[in-house]
């Protein structure tokens, strides 16, 4: 139904507009009617309608000239103008699209498909607007902040500026016209850093952000440059900013002091000084910080078999990373030579800190490229949050840095965290919690949440992702952050996850056997891939609950999907042909190379939350949301975007075509009476 769009047809057939009329009407459109196009100005004028239906052929004036005169009026260009025509040549449709028509629907009119193109019209212009004002806002925003865009061909490497561009620099002769002429233009210190990374940029597809001082004495400018990480049609695009006025009141000697000469990141005196500044800033009880130390591990086989330049190029891009994956808000640092740092506010909720934490573990994983070579370096992380694990700064990074010393020494834990109980040290906390893990299995303390997934167009539950909870006896529930680190050491998660399987599809089949025919999305483990009877227990499930493979989607990560490749693709592939579809969780934070994800056996590609997050508001993230949607299209995937929070993010991801979304907007995990209250508010299911 829609209540708030107004339709006006033109039609001199007086019994197809009261038929279109009257099924419009009763769809919740509020319906005007014109029987020629002099009668059909006037109501346009006074009604001002969201969409027009024109016939082609009117008495006193025809639809041809409806469409001229509307196009010709002020701030009417986004107004839906479909025909509706009985011709069936093609140079009378094509006159009305050079004229400004939308669209066209042919005569007999079909109802159910001019519904559609109603509603895809009037979508459209929406977007239309939504474009128009965030540009006008945009070009206002960036006058004020002394901001634009660029963009290079990579062919050529012709540079354009955005329009403007001269006066909100104040530069006095003609802007680079190149990216050779504009490292000509920048000044010596700069040079050698701003080439790596536009080759980077260009060759390696890596964002990168950077400071760089253009022209001499005269005209000197201080420019903050910033480029996607995605070429789109063979154009780099980025952005810019003149920050002149903001170096020239700072203390270059001081910048220079707290800031690391390789990486422009902060170093550990200025790191910890803007650490603590944020604790007294944080809201107590609304969010949680949490530090992460990370460690580049075994450098020394790049640096005797590469030399010295290759591991300072590793770590120039391991920091463009962090800057582009960690976060706006988040602050940096270098604090050894092989050792960075990050300080980032997040919700106070396990599962969020969680995947913050593995989003930026993926993004640092991908293969460096160093003269010419694609170098894997392994990465190790230990993190902290405040204020479960601690209170002060040099505490939690004291705890971040023992928890990423245990990570170096294990082969199977990447990401460690240290927690903290009072009373209690870590080892005879994990040996507590073991304990506690093994009566939880016997004791039958798991249980799963459901998180709805929903139709993009329709708005519709059709499917849920089962979550596994921890019902503490005295903690409460427990998300897996909680906990899995240690399932997965002990070797318990084997055993939680069959419990996990056997649970969620004995629930799938009760809610199949009530005429709900949902799907249902279950992560698998990198221990479950590597067992040797996931295809057999999965077969043997699927039968005993009357659940039909193709309604289980089985849901791997990049990191899970790269640590065996080939062995990964086999048992995909043998699953893929009992009929089980397979998605890849947390898609877009660049873990696996492009032509290992062609041979992946996939139906669905999850994009992460990380991107979602910020699709409203950021040009990169919108940028990689819609390449990984078109990529999707193109291997014929359906998409699911996790993390959707507001209403224009699922704007956002319905106008790149999104299939599925789920997040807080719609449900937070639920327990099995909330899906199922969604599901009979819907009318599915039995009366």
């Amino acid at each position: 139904m829609n209540t708030e769009a107004r339709l006006l047809i033109l039609d001199d057939d007086p019994v197809l507009s009261n038929l279109v009329v009257r099924e419009l009407q009763a769809l919740g459109y509020a319906v005007w009617h014109a029987a020629d196009g002099q009668q059909g100005l006037e109501s346009f004028e006074a009604l001002d309608p969201d969409l027009v239906l024109v016939d082609i052929q009117m008495p006193v004036m025809d639809g041809f000239e409806f469409i001229r005169w509307v196009r010709g009026l002020p701030d009417c260009e986004t107004v839906p103008l479909v025909m509706l025509t009985g011709f069936e040549d093609g140079a009378s449709i094509d006159r009305a699209f050079q004229l400004g028509a939308s669209d066209f629907v042919t005569k007999p009119v079909n109802i159910p498909l001019l519904q559609r193109r109603i509603r895809f019209n009037l979508a459209s212009a929406r977007r239309e607007l939504d474009l128009r004002r965030a540009q006008l806002e945009q070009s206002h925003a960036g006058r004020l902040a002394r901001m634009g865009f660029w963009r290079m061909e990579l062919h050529s490497g012709r540079l354009e500026w955005s329009a403007g561009a001269e006066e909100t620099l104040g530069w006095i002769r003609p802007l680079p016209q190149s990216a050779e002429h504009l490292l000509t233009e920048t000044q010596p210190p700069y040079q050698d850093r701003t080439r790596e990374l536009f080759r980077q940029a260009v060759h390696e597809g890596e964002a990168f952000t950077t400071e760089v001082r253009l022209g001499g004495a005269q005209e000197e400018r201080a420019l903050r440059l910033s480029a996607s990480p995605f070429a789109d049609d063979g154009v780099l695009v980025g952005a810019f900013q003149d920050i002149t006025a903001l170096r020239a009141f700072e203390d270059q000697a001081l910048y220079l002091i707290e800031h690391d000469e390789l990486t422009d990141l902060p170093n550990p005196r200025l790191f910890n000084r803007l650490l603590k500044e944020r604790l007294r800033e944080l809201q107590e009880g609304a969010e949680s910080l949490t530090v992460l130390i990370i460690h580049v591990e075994r450098l020394q086989r790049v640096k005797a078999g590469l030399g010295d330049s290759a591991c300072e190029g590793i770590f120039i891009t391991l920091a463009q990373r962090l800057i582009h994956a960690a976060g706006p808000d988040a602050i940096l640092g270098r604090l050894e030579s092989d050792t960075f740092a990050v300080a980032k506010a997040t919700e106070p909720d396990e599962e969020s800190i969680g995947a913050y934490v593995q989003a930026l573990a993926i993004a640092l994983d991908r293969p460096y490229r160093v003269e010419g070579k694609d170098l894997n370096v392994n990465i190790t992380i230990g993190f902290s949050v405040c204020p479960t694990d601690a209170d002060e700064g040099a505490e939690l990074v004291q705890n971040a840095r023992r928890a990423q010393n245990q990570a170096s020494l294990r082969h199977n834990e990447q990401i460690v965290r240290h927690r903290k109980i009072a009373g209690e040290d870590q080892p005879a906390q994990r040996i507590h919690l073991e304990s506690e893990l093994r009566q939880a299995i016997d004791n039958g303390e798991f249980k799963l949440l459901y998180q709805p997934q929903m139709a993009t167009q329709s708005r519709r539950l059709e499917g849920v992702e089962a979550l596994l909870r921890w019902n503490h006896p005295e903690r409460g529930l427990l998300a897996p952050g909680a906990f899995l680190d240690v399932l997965e050491e002990t070797g318990l998660v084997r055993q939680a996850g069959e419990w996990v399987l056997d649970e969620a599809l004995r629930q799938l089949g009760e809610w199949h056997r009530k005429g709900y025919p949902l799907t249902l999305a279950v992560n698998i483990s990198l221990t479950q891939i590597e067992g040797q009877d996931l295809q057999k227990h999965l077969r043997a499930l699927t039968r005993q609950h009357g659940v039909p493979p193709t309604a289980v989607e089985l849901e791997i990560t990049e990191a899970v999907a790269m640590h065996d490749p080939e062995r990964t693709i086999r048992i995909l592939r043998a699953l893929r042909a009992e009929g089980f579809r397979i998605a890849l969780d947390d898609f877009g934070t660049g873990y696996a190379g492009m032509s290992y994800l062609l041979q992946l056996p996939l139906d669905a590609l999850k994009i992460d939350r990380s991107f979602v997050q910020g699709i409203a508001d950021g040009l990169d993230n919108r940028a990689i949301a819609s390449a990984i949607a078109a990529m999707a299209a193109t291997l014929s995937l359906t998409t699911i975007a996790e993390g959707v929070e507001t209403e224009e993010q699922a704007r956002q991801l319905e106008a790149l075509h999104v299939d599925t979304l789920q997040g807080y907007l719609f449900a937070r995990p639920l327990e099995i009476e909330g899906v199922t209250a969604i599901l009979q508010q819907q009318g599915a299911g039995p009366d």
